[in-house]
């Protein structure tokens, strides 16, 4: 007796999950003459059946699956040994989402499996899955991307000094590996997506595209900030040298005119080692002096540039970002010359705070900026017509204006000269 066995499989949301699934055959051995055919309702199309699952199961076949879709597949076992319960019915399965995207750097997993990278921690990622043949990959993740960051102190003036370099999504990844990247953004969740195109091996499935993606949370390391003022003075030249200088502060003091007192914290209970920090300025000049009634530039007015070099720190160290809070400041000055009656200055300076995670191929990205002013204006004392008729220590005003923090910052800094006065 010939008798027909039809098994319809059901998948519905929220077991449908976006993405490509792989079907494989029914787990049974026909018998001699048995013929099985795959009949999908509704995923893939009508057109793509196919008779495969002749004996053993057969080959996994690929398909596009969307979100929350339900997805149906029927099985037509038609038994030829007269027998219709001789057999086991046969069975369908979904063996394995085909398409993923795979960190395979930099993240790190926190206690419930999310996964959580720094800023400034090299970033790459693969499309994965099991054995088939991907083409014309496109990556694309949101948030503000770098493929790096130059900063230093070589070079010739005019060269790029610090320069950034953002990632370029639009250029296509043939094959893995994958884009490489870093993130310089604000603290939260990112994503990663590539879409492809996905060729199974003849008579598996039909060629179909395909959109993976993969979420991280980015992480910004903690900081504090208490910054300050202290008065303009005329004083000693420093070192000690004869005549006076004009100072934010005063170094014959010991007395920063802008005082930093900062700290970088490396996230607790998730990262191996420790990144560190620096400082970074970058200043621009104007001002004039004046002899016989006639003002001229002071040296660099009009001219914006690295400020010393960078790290900020004179011997180039860096801080470990411990949380331990860091004093260090700035104290401009400009020599006052007898033979100038008037120096009219207005300074300002972009302070950042720099930050390189831990990781030998991390990069220095921007924590903080801050913006402190410098605008003093002085005359010489008549009638001695000397600037040492000031006496050391004067205060004459236009004193530094440092606000008492700066504000989270992701754009690099940038300069095309360094100065080294001011």
């Amino acid at each position: 007796m010939l008798s027909l066995l039809t098994l319809s499989l059901l998948l519905a949301s929220p077991n449908a999950r976006a993405g490509t699934y792989a079907f494989s055959g029914y787990t049974v051995t026909p018998g001699s003459g048995d013929t099985a055919t795959y009949t999908p309702n509704n995923y893939p199309t009508a057109a793509d059946s196919r008779s495969a699952f002749t004996s053993y199961g057969g080959a996994p076949e690929y398909y596009s699956v969307v979100a929350n879709d339900k997805i149906t597949a029927a099985f037509t076992w038609q038994p030829n040994n007269g027998n219709s319960t001789a057999d086991p019915p046969p069975a369908c399965a979904i063996i394995q989402q085909t398409s993923s995207v795979s960190w395979t750097s930099g993240t790190t997993p926190d206690s419930s499996g999310n996964l959580h990278i720094l800023i400034g921690q090299l970033c790459t990622a693969t499309l994965g899955g099991i054995p088939v043949s991907f083409s014309g990959l496109q990556w694309t993740a949101t948030g503000k991307t770098l493929q790096g960051w130059t900063g230093g102190n070589g070079g010739s003036t005019g060269a790029p000094y610090g320069l950034a370099n953002p990632y370029t999504w639009s250029q296509p990844h043939i094959t893995d590996p994958g884009p490489a990247w870093y993130w310089s953004d604000v603290a939260g969740n990112k994503t990663i997506t590539c879409t492809a195109t996905v060729t199974p091996p003849i008579g598996q499935g039909s060629a179909f595209s395909v959109t993976a993606t993969r979420t991280v949370t980015l992480d910004v390391p903690a900081w504090t900030e208490s910054d300050s003022a202290n008065p303009t003075r005329i004083d000693n030249q420093y070192p000690p040298i004869s005549g006076y200088a004009l100072w934010a502060g005063s170094l014959v003091i010991n007395n920063n005119g802008s005082q930093w007192n900062d700290s970088v914290t490396l996230p607790p209970n998730l990262y191996t080692g420790n990144g560190d920090w620096a400082h970074l300025q970058i200043i621009s000049v104007n001002g004039t002096h004046t002899i016989g009634g006639t003002a001229t530039p002071v040296p660099n007015s009009g001219t914006t540039g690295l400020d010393g070099g960078f790290p900020y720190r004179t011997d180039g160290s860096v801080y470990i970002d411990s949380g331990q809070i860091v004093s260090e400041g700035d104290s401009p000055g400009i020599a006052l010359l007898d033979d100038y009656t008037n120096y009219t200055l207005n300074y300002s300076y972009d302070l950042y705070v720099m930050y390189i995670p831990p990781g030998s191929q991390s990069i220095w990205v921007p924590l903080t900026k801050l913006t402190w002013t410098w605008a003093p204006n002085v005359n010489r004392p008549a009638p001695s017509g000397h600037w040492s008729g000031w006496p050391a220590g004067t205060a004459p005003g236009g004193n530094p204006v440092v606000p008492a923090s700066g504000t989270r910052c992701t754009d690099e800094p940038s300069w095309t000269t360094k100065i080294s006065a001011n």
